[in-house]
């Protein structure tokens, strides 16, 4: 029988804000959710059997632009995927795709994502791990719905005191599946060592371990003949980098590296520590991320919050996955 999620009580993860702009923000003009929810406007959706591009050929991330809703389909308090159900979830992400599909302007088809959390960072217990581990029958039913609605999927570490790795291996069967639009996304935030604690220290993710992933994405890339897209999250923050040994990060010709420029706040400290981590080694590909206020309620938003327009053409390179929390 099918099984049934049911919402998690795993308290949410928190953002470090990015640098207090110099210009005082202005409160939100509108209902960020209103805005979103555009289904009648919506383009058709992603083909259902879409051609696997040739390794030696064109790649995925130069043919397809992610627009992408953060959290659990199941609890709300994770990021806004969890905050309606799943129709309205991927009406909504449609109504965004639809926002921007006029900034659009390089050939690159806009595909919807369901980016979930398959390992979620919490206060640590006896097990001394800090996280919580989506069982994985739950996992293969997001897999499902994603694929149910023509959707790329993007399953998210947050691996607390456990190994990056090991957690990146309990998924690996859902990215090996053989579905061509499921990718994985690293969170060094909360990549603790032995010492630290989700949400009280802020974690650190060296280049070895983005490469011991980056040689299993490789493997599972030549076995199903299409390129797997690696994220990897990043915001500035003063004690120490997110990524060490950047220069170290190993070129995978079918793994697509994609920086994801998180944090919260005003446009232009996020524009800037974009921009930085673009000049940065290991860059291949560039995502942005908005926060709305639908974080249990929670005030984390971004102030102004950034129209599609100033997205897509204040930031260079354009980024490629445009992420909403």
């Amino acid at each position: 029988a099918t099984r049934t999620p049911m919402p998690t009580d795993t308290p949410p993860p928190t953002e470090t804000p990015t640098a207090t702009a110099t210009s005082t923000p202005i409160p939100v003009p509108w209902d960020i959710l209103t805005w979103l929810w555009h289904p009648e406007n919506a383009p058709d959706p992603l083909p259902a059997h879409l051609p696997a591009p040739a390794l030696s050929g064109s790649g995925y991330l130069s043919r397809f632009r992610l627009i992408g809703f953060y959290g659990s389909l199941f609890s709300r308090g994770l990021g806004i995927l969890g905050n309606q159900n799943g129709r309205q979830t991927m009406d909504m992400i449609r109504g965004v795709i639809a926002e921007y599909a006029p900034y659009n302007t390089d050939g690159r088809q806009l595909i919807p994502v369901i980016h979930t959390i398959a390992t979620i960072a919490k206060p640590c217990t006896a097990d001394n791990q800090c996280i919580h581990r989506v069982e994985e029958d739950w996992l293969w039913e997001y897999l499902a719905f994603a694929r149910n609605n023509n959707a790329a999927i993007v399953f998210d570490i947050q691996p607390g005191r456990s190994s990056m790795y090991d957690e990146f291996m309990r998924i690996r069967p859902l990215i090996a599946d053989g579905y061509p639009h499921a990718h994985v996304a690293l969170d060094p935030e909360f990549d603790m060592t032995a010492e630290q604690t989700p949400n009280q220290q802020i974690g650190s993710l060296d280049a070895a371990e983005i490469n011991a992933i980056q040689a299993e994405l490789q493997q599972i890339a030549e076995q199903i003949g299409v390129n797997k897209v690696l994220i990897i999250h990043q915001f500035d923050h003063s004690r120490g980098p997110m990524i060490s040994n950047k220069q170290n990060i190993i070129n995978y010709p079918n793994v697509e590296l994609l920086i994801n420029g998180d944090g919260y706040g005003p446009p232009g400290p996020k524009m800037r520590n974009y921009l930085k981590y673009a000049g940065e080694p290991g860059f291949e590909y560039g995502g942005f991320k908005l926060f709305t206020d639908q974080i249990n309620d929670q005030l984390i938003y971004d102030v102004p919050f950034m129209l599609p327009q100033q997205v897509m053409t204040a930031l260079d390179p354009v980024p490629v996955y445009i992420i909403f929390q």
